[in-house]
């Protein structure tokens, strides 16, 4: 596919291909897996972040030594997130010390009884922990159900398909499709596993931003970041220096089984997967970012090298 501006407001497409349908359907399942219960609130003053903290790990702790006392077993996961101090952001964190934060702090078990027992703990901390803590946000934390996500491929002649008119009933025989057509014409893919630079790059050190457009999403526990060049000629900076390796140490604090990075060449665009960096994805994360929304916002941080040249031309 090519894309190319046609005037204003106007893109012409040009050398759109597609390919045959495939013989399996997608699908999703959804299955329980046990419960969650996240709690929020506020605090302000000096070393606002730092008190948050400590506060959050003060209720797991507390919560975790009640709930280890009554024969539950421990927490099968906890988080704390201190919003306003950039926790999302890892090691590539740039705030200063905050004077309010929003402190989130969230636990998994697989029974519910345990969790009680932290929202119990939680609602108190608003008035008996941290001074500046000005109090709960929603209310005293509920327990709610872990529903995971769970996508496979399943062959269409697997699944039977039929219409209901007028009380008949009319089989449909889908096209099985051509198996042979999944891999015909993918687009190239990037291994995990290239060098980062074969040497330093040489240019003006800007932000991704600069050269780019980015948008996220999530698919399950995966994270998607899409990156388009703000200009063609930039989509050579792109491809030389975001590689899937730099972008797998860019997001290391969320651990990412795999990088893959797939090109659109006719959109001077690029396409991102990250493997299991979602905490378990939706419903079922404890983090405050469950589909990745911000991970482009993020990613357009990275600095990058242009040809000074490159830059002038753009303006």
């Amino acid at each position: 596919m090519r894309l190319a501006q046609a005037g204003a407001d106007r893109v012409e497409v040009t050398r759109a291909t597609g390919r045959a349908p495939t013989s399996s359907y997608k699908v999703c399942a959804t299955y329980g897996d046990g419960y969650r219960s996240l709690g929020t609130l506020m605090i302000g003053g000096f070393e606002a972040a730092r008190k948050a903290r400590r506060q959050g790990e003060a209720i797991i702790a507390r919560a975790r030594r009640l709930a280890l006392a009554q024969g539950f077993d421990d927490f099968t996961e906890s988080s704390v997130e201190v919003i306003g101090a950039e926790d999302t952001y890892g090691d590539h964190a740039r705030a200063v010390e905050a004077r309010e934060v929003v402190l989130k702090v969230g636990v998994r078990h697989p029974d519910k009884e345990a969790l009680e027992i932290f929202a119990r703990e939680f609602a108190p901390s608003a008035t008996a922990m941290a001074q500046g803590t000005t109090g709960l946000i929603g209310g005293r934390p509920s327990v709610v159900p872990v529903i995971r996500l769970f996508s496979f491929l399943i062959e269409k002649a697997c699944v039977g398909v039929a219409v209901n008119l007028d009380g008949k009933k009319i089989d449909v025989l889908m096209h099985p499709g051509d198996p042979n057509a999944v891999t015909a014409g993918a687009p190239a893919q990037s291994a995990q596993t290239a060098a980062t630079f074969a040497e330093p790059p040489v240019g003006i050190p800007v932000s991704l931003r600069r050269i780019a457009w980015g948008r996220s999403g999530d698919k399950g526990d995966s994270a998607n970041i899409g990156l388009i060049a703000r200009r063609p000629e930039f989509a050579s900076v792109i491809r030389e220096q975001v590689t899937p390796r730099r972008v797998a140490e860019y997001f290391a604090h969320y651990a990412p089984a795999e990088v893959t990075r797939w090109e659109l060449p006719g959109m001077h665009a690029f396409n991102f997967v990250l493997a299991d960096v979602l905490g378990g994805g939706g419903i079922a994360t404890l983090r405050y970012d469950p589909q990745g929304k911000a991970y482009a916002a993020m990613l357009l941080d990275l600095p990058v090298r242009v040809p000074d040249a490159l830059l002038r031309e753009a303006g």
